[in-house]
């Protein structure tokens, strides 16, 4: 072969290409993995978003009600298995890998020395397998 020629031998043109496969590769990877990491923070927004509704819900009761709902919930009508005193889970219409139940139990806090007795509300939304995906939890004062 003569050296004026211009052009790549097999050679280089082998190597070219696995060098060219394997930067390929981790970038699916890379690309792989952030698909995955994206899809799971879109379905934690969105749980998020419908545990908040599902504690509006809630709070629109009057203390009265709440304290009512939380009694039937704790001597065992509606209990769930997964957590004693809570509601049994329910499947979200429109999101069918998704459920939440609530919990609500008389509670007390302690703010700069003052005992304030009212009510503590959670709803949590859990996966189809019945993994927990988000909590919310707030306080209602007020007298049992």
């Amino acid at each position: 072969m003569n050296r004026s020629e211009k052009g790549l031998t097999l050679l280089e043109v082998v190597l070219s290409v696995a060098i060219l496969s394997i930067v390929s590769l981790t970038f699916i990877n890379l690309f792989g993995s952030s698909f995955a990491v994206s899809v799971q923070s879109g379905r934690t927004s969105r749980a998020t978003a419908l545990a908040q509704g599902k504690m509006e819900v809630l709070l629109a009761n009057s203390f009265e009600e709440l304290a009512q709902m939380g009694s039937e919930l704790n001597i065992g009508v509606n209990s769930c298995p997964m957590m004693a005193g809570s509601s049994v889970p329910v499947f979200i219409k429109d999101y069918d890998e998704l459920a939440y139940y609530y919990n609500i139990h008389s509670h007390e806090m302690k703010f700069d020395g003052y005992t304030v007795k009212g009510l503590r509300l959670e709803v949590a939304i859990l996966q189809r397998e019945e993994r927990e995906l988000v909590r919310i939890t707030t306080f209602v004062p007020g007298e049992l």
